[in-house]
């Protein structure tokens, strides 16, 4: 089973996952998330028969309250990490804007081998 954020979502959310990207690159700690289309072929190409893949979207925004918690607790682990002071008042000014956030979409695959 594959279960993977995929890289697209509405405007605050791309802007959330760009600042997310810097902090941790500015860091050395970086991961991409690929498309669907990537583990897809990735199983097959292991061998695996691909029995369900799916899209799971969001349907709701994150509760401005619940986003302003997060944000406060990322801050202080961005500090503690050591990520460069400049991305993280990016971020806070993002967050100053009330940004109305879906999470990003979620790709599942499940596949077996014959």
């Amino acid at each position: 089973m594959i279960v993977e954020p995929v890289p697209s979502g509405n405007e605050a959310y791309l802007r959330f996952a760009e600042l997310w990207r810097k902090a941790m690159t500015s860091i050395g700690r970086y991961e991409v998330y690929q498309l669907p289309e990537y583990w897809w072929r990735l199983a097959k190409e292991a061998g695996f028969n691909i029995t369900l893949k799916k899209i799971i979207r969001w349907n709701s925004y994150v509760p401005s309250e619940v986003l302003m918690n997060m944000g406060e607790e990322t801050v202080k682990e961005w500090k503690e990490l050591g990520v460069h002071k400049e991305i993280i008042e990016e971020f806070k000014e993002f967050l100053k804007e009330k940004p109305k956030m879906k999470w990003s979409d979620i790709a599942v695959i499940v596949a077996s081998r014959a």
